[in-house]
């Protein structure tokens, strides 16, 4: 059995034994650039990427649509983030939302996002907590004074659900 891509199936799963291993580098973080020295807009939106040349083109929720975004600051340097929700207002999974799981809900919007960043100081607020979400159209500032030791930090999705 053949799935969408024409890659091998079996019992309706993909079966990535058949991809080719190695043929792609993994991609490079790409620096987001400041809407002035110390401001950054970062939007969650919907895009396409090609994760494997034999698969094809996915629908993925990317920031800034990259793969890898990075921003590049000072220790010592605060530096504001509008965090914006510029994802369609229809869930990428909607056919696979579990309602049963807690924040998923039927009477919660399916679409919404909590960005929580890894290793920040940053005050409550601008911490990213699974319930701070914020729907598609909205955004939210978040304050980072940078006063950690030097290192790499990662921001991701933390809405509960």
């Amino acid at each position: 059995m053949q799935g969408p891509t024409g890659m091998p199936m079996q019992g309706g799963i993909f079966d990535s034994s058949t991809l080719q291993k190695y043929i792609t580098r993994l991609p490079r973080p790409q620096p987001i650039q400041p809407l002035c020295e110390n401001k950054f807009r970062i939007a969650m939106v919907e895009t396409k990427h090609i994760f494997h040349p034999q698969l094809g083109l996915t629908n993925v929720w990317f920031y800034n649509g990259l793969a890898v975004p990075m921003l590049e600051v000072c220790r010592g340097k605060d530096i504001y983030v509008q965090w914006a929700n510029d994802l369609p207002k229809k869930h990428l999974l909607s056919d696979a939302i579990d309602p049963t799981i807690m924040g998923a809900e039927p009477n919660l919007p399916a679409v919404r996002n909590a960005v929580h960043l890894h290793g920040g100081e940053q005050a409550p607020f601008s911490d990213g907590g699974p319930l701070a979400w914020f729907t598609p159209g909205t955004d939210v500032i978040y304050h980072y004074p940078n006063q950690q030791l030097p290192t790499m930090l990662l921001w991701h999705d933390h809405c509960i659900g």
